[in-house]
């Protein structure tokens, strides 16, 4: 229910971009439901859900593909909250020792800042070579 829930969702938010009024918003509602549906899926998980949290990282990496670097950073602190809640609030962290999900905090950390950082990078070159305008070929 809830991938199908998913799917409606991320299919009404893709006939929202295609509206100018809200392009600039719905990216980020998108990203923030889709880390709100990806852990309640792993809430919902039975047994073990400690290898489902590589979707957070995965999560941040994706909304690097929007090219803005407050998407990834909106994106990395609600990862970062969703991850908070689901070890408190879910209590699944079975036999782990108590510091692993600080570890874990800062590998989203870091995969926030080089996924936003190789945005801005991206953007920078985009806009040089947009100033730079178009070369000749076979001119020096």
């Amino acid at each position: 229910g809830v991938l199908v829930v998913w799917a409606v969702c991320s299919w009404g938010l893709q006939r929202l971009l295609r509206h100018d009024v809200l392009d600039y918003g719905v990216p980020f509602i998108w990203a923030a439901a889709d880390a709100l549906l990806f852990s309640l899926l792993v809430y919902l998980a039975d047994g073990p859900v400690d290898i489902l949290y590589a979707g957070f990282p995965l999560l941040i990496g994706a909304s690097g593909l929007w090219f803005r670097v407050r998407l990834v950073t909106f994106m990395t602190v609600v990862s970062l909250a969703a991850f908070w809640v689901l070890h408190f609030v879910a209590d699944n962290a079975g036999d782990l020792p108590g510091h692993y999900p600080y570890i874990f905090t800062v590998i989203l950390m870091a995969t926030g800042c080089v996924v936003a950082f190789q945005v801005y990078r991206i953007r920078r070159l985009s806009r040089y070579f947009e100033l730079r305008g178009p070369q000749r070929s076979g001119s020096k």
